[in-house]
């Protein structure tokens, strides 16, 4: 009854180990010893004092050994188990499931290297890499390979921009043409749109949000040139050309 009693506290603490640690594991931390140490110290025999703190050197004293030997295994099986990804529909997929099906993704489409990260709720659940950052040299990818953002770095922009409109550095509604300094089409990039004159009625707001008529880029045009499709404004169109002008100034 003795031992059934330890057990009984220490799982009653692991919920509390659990908060209290949570988001470092779920960001992919490492679990400290010392606070393994810690949280046994806390949950083991205190003797009725709840808030006592054993050393490393108490907890191998024969009345506490026991306590060591049950906490470590649950906390080892506590933390070993990858949190579910959450799907949108409330259903739930594990770690292991994910990377079989990128594994089998990869083989299939013959991918050379992809990066692959699930964030929900503020924390990263998934993050894993798969083949090669150089397929030439067969040199590994990782986490820590450096990769290009591309479009994904428009989302921190586009973030960056807003700020700068709520400190009043930037109005979202004023057309871009006034805050360059010289007219659009005399920049060499936008030569082909010396005649365009609806190029006055873009501003901050447009290109955030897709809407000033550029193709995603002049280089996929028949000609490769840069024109507008539509007047700003009145319909949607991803356009990276858009949002590299919103980058000119």
């Amino acid at each position: 009854m003795r031992n059934l009693a330890r057990i009984v506290r220490i799982i009653s603490g692991v919920g509390i180990f659990r908060a209290e640690i949570d988001n470092r594991m779920s960001c992919g931390c490492q679990l400290p010893v010392k606070l393994i140490f810690e949280f046994i110290s806390g949950v083991v025999c205190a003797k009725g004092d709840s808030h006592k703190k054993l050393y490393f050197s108490e907890l191998l004293a024969d009345d506490t050994v026991l306590n060591c030997v049950i906490a470590i295994p649950l906390l080892l099986n506590l933390f070993a188990a990858d949190p579910p990804v959450v799907r949108p529909d409330g259903s739930r997929v594990s770690s292991d499931q994910i990377t079989q099906r990128m594994e089998q993704a990869v083989a299939q489409a013959k991918i050379a290297g992809i990066g692959v990260s699930i964030l929900q709720n503020g924390h990263v659940r998934y993050l894993k890499t798969f083949g090669y950052a150089d397929a030439a040299t067969k040199r590994p990818l990782t986490p820590e390979t450096v990769m290009y953002g591309a479009s994904f770095t428009k989302a921190m922009f586009g973030y960056t921009v807003t700020r700068l409109a709520e400190e009043g550095k930037i109005d979202l509604a004023r057309p871009i043409a006034t805050y360059l300094k010289k007219p659009l089409p005399e920049y060499p990039k936008y030569a082909d749109l010396d005649t365009e004159l609806r190029c006055k009625q873009i501003t901050p707001r447009i290109l955030l949000s897709h809407t000033a008529g550029f193709a995603n880029f002049a280089f996929l045009e028949p000609d490769r040139k840069m024109r507008l499709h539509f007047d700003p404004g009145t319909r949607y169109a991803y356009s990276g050309e858009g949002i590299n002008l919103l980058h000119s100034f």
